[in-house]
């Protein structure tokens, strides 16, 4: 069985990691409109992986 994480929710921390970029970057990159608002769950912010990973792609 192949396992997608896809739709999972990813801190702001992981997906500096998935781009090779700092955390201020990412923010940097949502204040600018390049990269996608994030989710706020309670006191937490999240993006979803697969739409943050397909949106960098097409760029």
């Amino acid at each position: 069985m192949i396992f997608d994480d896809g739709d999972r929710y990813v801190t702001t921390r992981e997906c500096a990691q998935l781009f090779s970029v700092s955390t201020t970057t990412i923010r940097n990159w949502v204040t600018r409109g390049v990269f996608p608002k994030p989710y706020k769950l309670g006191k937490s912010v999240r993006w979803r992986k697969k739409e943050s990973w397909h949106l960098f792609q097409k760029k």
